[in-house]
């Protein structure tokens, strides 16, 4: 893991110790889609 993307997680795991437990749902299920996009691209290049 690059030191970009741990300066990156650790500022993105400060908000989220923030956050009420409402607006983590909402994280958790936007998370949830972007894998699943990341998923499909792979799939996409793939076959094409």
């Amino acid at each position: 893991m690059t030191k970009e993307k741990k300066e990156r997680i650790t500022a993105i795991v400060q908000n989220l110790k923030q956050m009420d437990i409402v607006s983590l749902k909402l994280m958790e299920n936007n998370s949830e889609l972007l894998r699943a996009r990341d998923a499909m691209e792979v799939e996409t290049q793939k076959a094409g």
